[in-house]
């Protein structure tokens, strides 16, 4: 299946999503084969973590889409890879409901499962969010741990957006700590990695982060 047509199908399923929840899921593509839904659910998650940071709408239905489409499909040769997009789905929905506990248990099954499924890129990209479910809840410790093991399998994997979000989420624990250094230092390598990733967005959150730390080191 072509980019083309799976943007169109991901759109179909967005649609369905924000429609009235009486009508059929969209149709797969004539002769899609089963793992076409595999596709259609990582593009889905690709759309979902672009736009987690300024459109908390249309990750929501991403989100959503994930989880219908792995309800709906009972394929074996799917199921598996769908169930654990379901349960970093449900991680999302956890975190951006205020529930960051729940969330981390969710992101770290899923990253788990992702490393049982040989998928070492998409499991290192997997302990992004849960470092920073792990820090919200106060478990700075497991945090690092889990950010430490994420950050070497996404710089060798060329993952700049996910190794500066990694140093991101690190810093601004950092700063919830007043250990302003580490935090400085923190927001220096995510803006470093995100103008790799020509991510200007998070590169602003990164020099605004540097300059509240540099402020807390002069007080």
């Amino acid at each position: 299946m072509n980019n083309d047509a799976l943007a169109h199908w991901a759109e179909a399923w967005l649609a369905h999503v924000r429609g009235p929840g009486n009508e059929p899921a969209p149709p797969d593509p004539p002769g899609a084969p089963p793992q076409a839904r595999i596709a259609l659910a990582w593009a889905l998650k690709r759309q979902a973590d672009l736009h987690w940071a300024g459109n908390a709408v249309r990750t929501r239905d991403c989100v959503r889409a994930v989880r219908m489409l792995a309800e709906v499909t009972d394929d074996p040769a799917a199921c598996l890879t769908l169930a654990t997009l379901n349960d970093w789905a449900m991680g999302v929905e956890a975190l951006m409901a205020g529930h960051p506990g729940k969330a981390s248990a969710h992101f770290l099954s899923a990253a788990e499962a992702l490393d049982r499924l040989a998928l070492p890129e998409a499991a290192a990209e997997g302990r992004v969010p849960p470092s920073a479910a792990l820090a919200l809840t106060g478990q700075h410790d497991e945090a690092a741990h889990c950010a430490a093991l994420a950050l070497p399998r996404l710089q060798a994997a060329g993952d700049a957006r996910g190794a500066g979000k990694v140093h991101l989420n690190l810093a601004s624990m950092r700063m919830r700590q007043d250990l302003y250094a580490e935090a400085a230092e923190g927001y220096r390598r995510a803006a470093v990695w995100f103008a790799r990733a020509d991510e200007p967005t998070h590169s602003i959150m990164a020099d605004i982060g540097l300059a509240a730390a540099l402020t807390g080191l002069q007080d």
